[in-house]
């Protein structure tokens, strides 16, 4: 081969050579350029160094560290951070003072719809009648600001959610008979429902404030549940047994009531008619009755016109029948103020037939009783109990 031709193909090598390493160093110089850009980034948005070149010190989210060979290097570390505080989802305040008719009911809120009743049987009823929701615990279909002028009754939706808040309820004010009559029933197919901030009790508010004389006629039962509900800052009145609740043992989500304003009783027959003001039956259990005014005034509607006496019990607690299908169990009563009654809380003494917890703690009770002021098994807890005078109560 000649000379010429072997300088030629020097050459051609050389500049192929010369081509690699400028693309090597531009691409070297591209991924120096990311990494630097990276790190002042990330030093910029978290750890931050800066050195004094004349006294040789650092300071910042940086220290010196000796490493094992006596070498010494810069270690970053991440700057310490608080999380944010967790906000618990906002609640409605416990009432001051005991529950009246200034302070629970519906307050200062007009209805902005009414109803002549409703008959509840199916999920759809909601947003036919433009009702939000989705039917859970933390979402119920809410019913809020309607005046309903004759009974409520809920069915075929088990497992469900509902709350009315804001509402008037009136009850059927035609028929002013024992039975059958009520604000708001559900049965054992129904919800479980919330009642919060509403006003529960004949169109005639001079009963709001308790200690009126009757003009018109009330209801059976009030609010009658056969599932576990929860009643919050309600006035409630007219009714034979405001609170009528038949639930399971096995249903443990329990029945709440609690800051309401429970008075005024109203009976068809004073010689026939059985008057309680909250009335738990058969095999009611997981209950709470909490920071309630429980004043049973009773207005019997007779042929001699209206008289008032007072009613059975305040609290009636029933384990009918007499089989292992009737125990009850776990009952709270706590803070609340009990004012004329025949008795003020009623149960069976037996403790395999009404079973711990039972707990009675913090409640006032006045001496306008007329058989005796309870009437009920040793409480599994008790301690705070005392009269209107402020005097200690113990129950044996």
């Amino acid at each position: 081969m000649s000379t010429g031709k072997i300088d030629a193909q020097r050459s051609l090598l050389g500049q192929g050579r010369s081509r690699r390493n400028r693309i090597i160093a531009l691409a070297a110089a591209v991924l120096v350029a990311i990494i630097l850009y990276t790190l002042i980034i990330s030093r910029a948005a978290t750890n931050f160094v800066s050195v004094d070149p004349s006294g040789s010190t650092i300071s910042g989210n940086a220290q010196v560290v000796t490493e094992s060979d006596g070498t010494k290097s810069i270690l970053f570390k991440a700057p310490a951070t608080t999380p944010p505080p967790t906000t618990p989802p906002p609640t409605n305040p416990p009432v001051s003072g005991w529950p009246n008719a200034t302070n629970v009911g519906i307050l200062g809120v007009s209805t902005t719809r009414t109803m002549n009743g409703a008959n509840i049987d199916s999920t759809s009823w909601f947003a036919a009648n433009g009702f939000t929701g989705s039917g859970t615990e933390a979402d119920p279909y809410l019913v809020s600001k309607v005046r309903f002028t004759d009974q409520v009754f809920m069915l075929n939706m088990p497992g469900k959610w509902v709350k009315f808040d804001n509402c008037r309820f009136l009850g059927d004010p035609t028929n002013p008979t024992v039975g059958g009559t009520g604000f708001l029933k559900n049965r054992d197919s129904g919800p479980f429902f919330t009642i919060e901030d509403s006003t529960l009790g004949p169109d005639d508010d001079s009963l709001l404030k308790g200690d009126a004389i009757f003009k018109i006629g009330g209801v059976d039962h009030g609010v009658e549940s056969y599932v576990p509900f929860r009643f919050l800052r309600n006035n409630i009145f007219g009714a034979a047994i405001p609170v009528y609740f038949e639930t399971e043992r096995n249903e443990t989500t329990g029945v709440v009531v609690q800051d309401n304003y429970i008075h005024d009783v109203w009976s068809a027959d004073a010689s026939a008619d059985h008057t309680d003001l909250v009335n738990g039956n058969f095999h009611a259990s997981h209950v709470t009755i909490r920071h309630n005014y429980l004043d049973g005034i009773r207005n019997n509607m007779g042929s001699k016109g209206i008289t008032q006496t007072y009613v059975t019990n305040g609290i009636g607690i029933y384990d009918d029948p007499g089989t292992s299908a009737g125990i009850i169990e776990d009952w709270t009563i706590d803070n609340n103020y009990f004012d004329r009654s025949a008795r003020f809380i009623l149960s069976n003494n037996d403790t395999s037939r009404v079973r711990d917890p039972f707990v009675v703690t913090n409640n006032t009770f006045t001496n306008r009783w007329t058989v005796d002021r309870t009437s009920m098994r040793k409480p599994s807890t008790q301690s705070g109990n005392v009269d209107q005078n402020g005097a200690a109560l113990t129950f044996n």
